[in-house]
């Protein structure tokens, strides 16, 4: 079973820590794959924290109600495993994927798996006019954690802005200097004039970011340019700013040039070096677990382990399937997500937890649409209720 180690991942994600789970899959020939132990890994804990873990993970008895599965390995932790096991979690952490492999312990065969969480994506709107109002619930959609500054009292009105999280009124510079920039954040100028733009643009150029763009028209970022290569700063740093912001897609409207702005982030955060954040809408997805798990509402977690060829979602992506059929969150929709649905139903009625193979061929990948097929591992736990 799922036991509440995602309460331990929600809480650390709503600090704004990262965090990782590691999960252990005991392998049987006859009976398949079992769940053998789930530990919750703090990302800021030290290394030794990282060994207890391991340790706690490799002899703690887990699903219990599987076969009576009691964990593997004994008191003294195989080397070669703990070793693997930090490894593993560190190449997580650098990739932002899902990383397995598989490892033995005491001459059974396993596969340990490392699931990495990272806080929600964060943008930052200088300036609330039309077309922050406009990418404000886009952004949010996307799963952006949205702050929106203005130094206009009537423009940094929280009504104006539903969904966003934080809206301060404030000097523009002021304001960047008393926010806490993460690497990955991405910031959007979108000011009411060229003299505010320049201000926030020259707060941000030298910092690290995952995202950084400016509007403005073709001549007004040639003179800005200009401007900047004259005030020292290095060409690397100018053209890392996307300006004119947005991708070109010809948008006029504020709403075209909202879309244009999610385009583009889209593409910096799923490119070369993007960022990992976990969704608003996952987010909601582990609330829903966490407080059915409370209320005793038996369900199943559903995670994409590995998906290899066209599937529709990547290797983390979840789905929790309740006893009536009602589900949240998606692993792709389609005749895979059907069928992990089915097994999970089966899992709710007394199967077994495991992993589960699922497979589109070609013919069925035509019908859904998709230019061929694909194959999805997908992990399916029992949410333990406490």
């Amino acid at each position: 079973m799922v036991d509440m180690v995602y309460k331990d991942v929600l809480q650390t994600l709503e600090q704004g820590e990262a965090c990782v789970v590691l999960t252990l899959i005991k392998e049987n020939a006859k009976k398949g794959s079992r769940v053998a132990g789930k530990r919750f890994l703090s990302c800021s804990g030290t290394r030794v924290a990282m060994d207890a873990c391991i340790h706690a993970l490799s002899v703690t008895p887990f699903d219990q109600a599987n076969d009576q599965v009691n964990g593997v390995g004994d008191p003294e932790v195989d080397p070669l495993f703990a070793q693997e096991a930090v490894t593993l979690v560190e190449a997580s952490l650098r990739s932002g994927r899902v990383a397995s492999k598989r490892v033995s312990l005491e001459g059974e065969a396993a596969r340990l798996l490392a699931e990495p969480f990272y806080p929600p994506d964060e943008l930052v709107i200088l300036g609330g006019g039309h077309v922050s109002q406009a990418l404000v619930p886009v952004a949010v959609i996307l799963g952006y954690r949205v702050t929106v500054v203005d130094d206009r009292p009537a423009f940094a009105a929280p009504e104006r802005f539903p969904g966003a999280a934080k809206v301060i009124c404030d000097d523009f510079v002021r304001a960047i200097e008393g926010l806490h920039l993460q690497p990955s954040c991405a910031v959007a100028i979108i000011t009411r004039g060229h003299r505010h733009d320049l201000r926030c643009l020259e707060a941000l150029v030298g910092r690290q970011l995952g995202y950084l763009g400016m509007i403005g028209s073709r001549r007004r970022v040639q003179l800005i340019k200009e401007h900047l290569r004259s005030s020292g700063v290095s060409e690397e740093k100018i053209e890392r700013v996307q300006m004119p912001i947005g991708l070109p897609i010809g948008a006029q409207t504020p709403e075209e040039i909202a879309v244009s702005i999610a385009a583009q982030l889209i593409q910096a955060r799923r490119g070369e070096g993007g960022s990992a954040g976990i969704t608003v809408q996952d987010m909601e997805l582990l609330r829903t677990l966490v407080d059915s798990a409370k209320r005793g509402i038996p369900a199943v977690l559903a995670t994409v382990v590995e998906a290899r060829g066209s599937t529709p979602r990547k290797a983390g992506a979840k789905l929790l399937v309740f006893r009536d059929g009602q589900m949240r969150g998606t692993i792709g929709g389609g005749c895979i997500e059907a069928e992990a649905r089915r097994e999970a139903l089966l899992l709710l009625d007394g199967g077994a937890a495991g992993l589960f193979r699922f497979s589109l061929d070609d013919d069925a990948a035509a019908e859904e649409g998709m230019a061929c097929g694909g194959t999805m591992e997908v992990l399916l736990e029992l949410v333990a209720t406490v």
